[in-house]
């Protein structure tokens, strides 16, 4: 945007610190806009020495985590940046969908500084930021227009933009060759007429010849775009000028008049919003100046046109007025014009030398304008879209022949480049030497020793042990080596100070050393002792792991088929991913209870072991910080997995999986390939199952015994609102049926839908009548409707359906849209007060093979489905059915959430396709909510190709819908087979229906 001013009076040289006013003295807006510029020069000059670039430690756009192994990882974040000593801030665009529900990861094609941005290369690259000052007016913002003054314009603003752009690895974007902070060409400009105002102290001013008038005005000559070759060199370029500084600028179809004329250039562009708009503008045109480094990326330019023309330009909303305009190509090295027009007049390189609109080519080009003569040197200089020159032309002392401008580079725009760091294999991380120089700087009054960096001496051969080896040893990656990257002095003497024992002193190796002490791994004189005393720690342990980094390497040490016991001593393990454990013998694994805390942060599953004879493990914890990672069952691994081991022993372990938005991960999964079974024993262990997750997940199984089992949902994080899980598409399809279902539109004089809302549309919309099952009243729905339609006619019934589909829509998702709706507000309200944190499933036995499942005396809290038992294959053709063999369900409790948005089955038990079931005394009680009064729930659930004998025996169930449903499907019976199928002596209280099963199921004595 261009703004209306005088001229630009500041000049830093000068050194001004303030601008202060006299009695009766004139205050011009020249004087206003220097003072801004004197505060805001000498702001930027004090940070660019305190500062210089980087990122603050809180709300910077680089975020800096601390690890537990000591080493530090780094991502970018929405936040604060300095750059030359500017701040600036990488927002997010307020209109866009953010995959981050919690509005803080950095999503590159959402930032409101950079509509439009190039898609981001499939390799590697380079991310730097680009930062620099653009002006708003009230074309832009109509909040700078004053009601109180009927709607005049008033003060214009500045911004900075803050823009993250994205390079080749092999381009250094802070290097000014290449890319600068503001173009190099050179203005010449000179008056080429002077006034016709006479002097009147001259005497002799009636008898001199005068000129034309000349005016009073801020010229302004700006590159409008800038074409680069392939070695990054301008090859083309478009100049625009003004005498009106560029700054006549309005709506298209608001234009005032005299404003349209076949005498000038008109920019059309993208530059007006409509406040009232569903999509308001982005202004891309006004967004895209500077140099983009990124490849096959054409920024947005306005488009110029020479005169008014009848039709204009689509694409664009407002248009902006110039005296002239030319486009030059560079040919060798000379540039030749293209095209160009002033004041109406075609530039010509065939006219007098004189003449109004003569060029002159060259590697400096010299315009004849109608009152002045611009000469610009383009030889192999860079330039920027958006250079610009100001000159201030005044008719009182400007004469004809006067030099306004001499060989000037551009007073703006300067643009100020941060390199950030390198994205590669999808991993973004900082240069390594910036790291401690510009990243996580912390405020001056808690500046401590750890953000002081430090470079290391090199200390000799690096293949005998010193101190300072042994040191980067034990503090990993922080610890600096003897190249150029910078550690920092905390670290370094803690080390020296508190930790210089015998993990930090080097053992001397030589042909007296004993052969265990000779390994690579052993450096240091702890390690030594470590080695020695492992023998004595556990008499019966292979190795005794510690927790510190690297432990997992333990598994390592093991060899292919290679039976070991472990013994893990009390503390946390920490996993920056997961550990596989392939082909070994017999494991034994043991630890200090909840004591031994083994930790994986970034993936759903911890420990994983595969193709292992017999893994028995006991007294460990477990935990997975992350679901919905891809894996082999889809995303369903456990925080502790098991695949195609022969046995599996677990006793006394503590499992916790992360939350999610949809099933994504469990705490246990066993499972085997279709051509392989196995065994599994699991007792006595307790899960801690994030929302809409899996306790335990078994897959083909020989054998498998569940027992004395406590499965339990913790409450979701703090942050997951109901407006958060309605981000989940699944998720808010479902609440909204809660809100809109069955609708159907008839015409008026059609019969009304019993049990439904029947609301009657008016004339307008052809006395239509819209039939709804919806908690919200009637005249509620009837009154949205009409405010969604305004005063337009639905053209079918289908429109008036999808029109109130819309508005549930909005009413979920939409806060100022709800609150104007006082009744679908309360909903909300009530719909968020019933959504708890619940659990997929409890127990989930599947896959193709279950010949002997035992599922006893476990407790259940809080699942949406407690236990479920049914073998299948999906991908296989035909009609053949697969059957569990003997399935043992007995003595559980079972605690199921039913909250009003349930996206899956849910039940107390659920047993498909078994040739021997027994359920015997279950306990299962049902919370419901208030808006899920009426879903359909049963307690037990029998489906499918069942055998010669089931058996339902003595269970308690609440408030089901169905207390027991058997339904056998596929096999007739045989009229001289017996077959004991039998659901007796249950108890289902509130339930409507205590069973419902064929006549060839026994039902006795089950009480509701």
């Amino acid at each position: 945007m261009k703004t209306h001013i005088s001229r630009n009076s500041f000049n830093a040289k000068k050194r001004y610190s303030g601008i202060y006013q006299q009695m009766g003295r004139m205050l011009t807006d020249a004087d206003w806009n220097e003072l801004s510029d004197i505060d805001k020069y000498r702001l930027a000059d004090v940070l660019i020495d305190v500062i210089g670039s980087g990122t603050p430690r809180e709300r910077g756009l680089v975020n800096v985590t601390d690890n537990p192994d000591g080493s530090k990882s780094y991502a970018l974040q929405w936040g604060y940046c300095y750059v030359d000593g500017l701040i600036a801030q990488v927002r997010p665009d307020p209109a866009a969908t953010l995959s981050d529900i919690n509005s803080i990861a950095f999503e590159y094609a959402h930032q409101v500084d950079f509509p439009g941005a190039p898609a981001l290369p499939v390799g590697d690259y380079r991310l730097y930021v680009d930062v620099w000052e653009r002006t708003v007016i009230a074309l832009e913002d109509t909040d700078l227009r004053d009601p109180g003054l009927h709607g005049a314009d008033t003060c214009t603003r500045t911004q900075t933009m803050a823009q993250v752009k994205w390079c080749g690895t092999g381009v250094e974007p802070e290097d000014a060759a290449h890319n600068p902070s503001v173009g190099e060409a050179k203005l010449t400009l000179t008056v080429r007429q002077g006034s016709i105002e006479p002097d009147p102290c001259d005497p002799c001013a009636e008898e001199v010849a005068l000129q034309d008038k000349l005016g009073n005005y801020l010229f302004r000559v700006e590159v409008h775009h800038v074409q680069y070759d392939v070695s990054g060199q301008p090859q083309r370029v478009t100049l625009k000028w003004s005498s009106e500084n560029g700054a006549e600028q309005h709506v298209i179809g608001d234009e005032p008049p005299g404003f349209s004329s076949s005498n000038w250039v008109y920019e059309f562009f993208d530059g007006y919003s409509d406040p009232d708009a569903l999509t308001p503008e982005t202004f891309d045109s006004e967004k895209h100046l500077g140099r983009h480094l990124a490849t096959g990326f054409t920024p947005v330019r306005g488009e110029l046109v020479d005169g008014y023309p009848d039709s204009v330009p689509s694409g664009f909303t407002a248009v902006r007025r110039w005296d002239g305009y030319c486009e030059f190509q560079k040919s060798g090295n000379d540039w030749v014009l293209q095209s160009g027009a002033d004041r109406g007049v075609e530039l010509s390189t065939g006219s007098s030398v004189d003449a109004h609109g003569h060029i002159t080519e060259g590697s400096t080009v010299t315009i004849n304008h109608d009152v002045m003569t611009l000469a610009i040197e383009l030889a192999d200089w860079q330039m920027l879209a958006g250079d610009f020159w100001y000159a201030v032309v005044r008719q009182a002392v400007n004469v004809a022949g006067e030099t306004l401008l001499s060989a000037e580079e551009p007073m703006g725009i300067h643009h100020h480049y941060l390199l950030l760091g390198t994205v590669s294999g999808g991993v973004f991380s900082p240069d390594e030497d910036l790291i401690c120089q510009r990243f996580g700087f912390p405020p001056l009054t808690d500046l401590q020793a750890g953000d002081v960096c430090y470079r290391v001496p090199d200390c000799g051969d690096g293949n005998q042990p010193t101190i300072a080896s042994l040191l980067k040893q034990l503090l990993g990656a922080d610890f600096p080596d003897n190249t150029d990257a910078r550690g920092n002095i905390r670290q370094i003497l803690d080390a020296l100070l508190c930790r210089h024992a015998a993990a930090t002193l080097p053992i001397v190796k030589n042909d007296t050393l004993c052969q265990s002490l000779q390994a690579p791994e052993i450096r240091s004189v702890q390690d030594a002792l470590n080695l020695l005393c492992q023998r004595d720690v556990d008499g019966c342990a292979t190795y005794t792991v510690f927790p510190r980094p690297g432990w997992e390497s333990v598994f390592d040490q093991i060899a292919s088929n290679q039976d070991a016991s472990l013994c893990f001593r009390e503390g946390d393990y920490q996993l920056p991913a997961e550990k596989r454990i392939q082909s070994k013998g017999h494991l034994k694994i043991s630890g200090a209870g909840p004591g031994t805390r083994i930790i994986s942060s970034n993936g759903e599953t911890a420990l994983r072991f595969e193709a292992c004879a017999s893994v028995t493990m006991r007294d460990v914890y477990i935990e997975a910080r992350a679901a919905g990672n891809t894996g082999e069952l889809k995303t369903l691994n456990g925080a502790l997995t098991f695949h195609n081991c022969a046995q599996v022993h677990l006793n006394q372990v503590t499992l916790r999986n992360a939350a999610g938005t949809r099933p994504g991960a469990t705490c246990l999964t066993v499972g085997h390939a279709d051509l392989q079974t196995g065994s599994a024993h699991v007792q006595d262990c307790y899960c801690d199952v994030g929302h809409l997750q899996i306790g335990m997940l078994f897959l083909n199984m020989d054998r498998l015994t569940v027992r004395d089992n406590h499965i339990k949902t913790r409450p979701k994080p703090r942050s997951w609102t109901l407006q958060t899980q309605l981000n989940d598409k699944l998720f808010a399809a479902s609440a909204r049926r809660l809100l809109i279902n069955n609708g159907e539109v008839r015409n008026f004089e059609s019969t009304r839908a019993a049990g439904k809302k029947n609301i009657q549309m008016d004339a307008v919309n052809n006395n239509r009548r819209i039939m709804i099952e919806s908690p919200v009243a009637g005249n509620v729905w009837k009154s949205s409707l009409t405010q969604e339609l305004g005063a337009n006619a639905v053209a079918s019934n289908q429109v008036l359906l999808n029109t109130a589909k819309t508005i549930a829509a909005r009413v979920l998702t939409d806060p100022v849209y709800r609150a104007g709706f006082l009744p679908f507000e309360n909903w909300f309200t009530a719909l968020g007060n019933q959504n708890p944190s619940v659990a997929y499933k409890g127990i989930v036995c599947g896959g193709r093979t279950a010949k002997d499942v035992r599922i006893l005396n476990n407790t259940l809290e809080g699942v949406q489905e407690g236990i479920h038992i049914g073998v299948s294959d999906r991908k296989q053709s035909g009609n053949q059915r697969y059957q569990a063999g003997r399935v043992a369900i007995e003595g559980n409790t079972i605690h199921v959430l039913l909250p009003p948005v349930t996206v899956h089955r849910r039940g107390g038990i659920f047993c498909g396709n078994c040739n021997h079931l027994s359920i015997i005394n279950n306990h299962i009680t049902i919370q419901r909510f208030l808006f899920s009064r009426q879903t359909e729930i049963e307690g037990i659930r029998i489906f499918g190709t069942m055998g010669r004998m089931f058996i339902v025996r003595q269970n308690y169930m609440t408030s089901c819908t169905v207390g027991v449903r058997a339904q056998p499907v596929g096999l007739q019976p045989d009229a001289n087979i017996s077959n004991q199928w039998l659901v007796a002596d249950n108890m289902m209280p509130q339930a409507s229906l205590a069973v419902v099963a064929p006549a060839s199921v026994t039902k006795t004595n089950n009480l509701k």
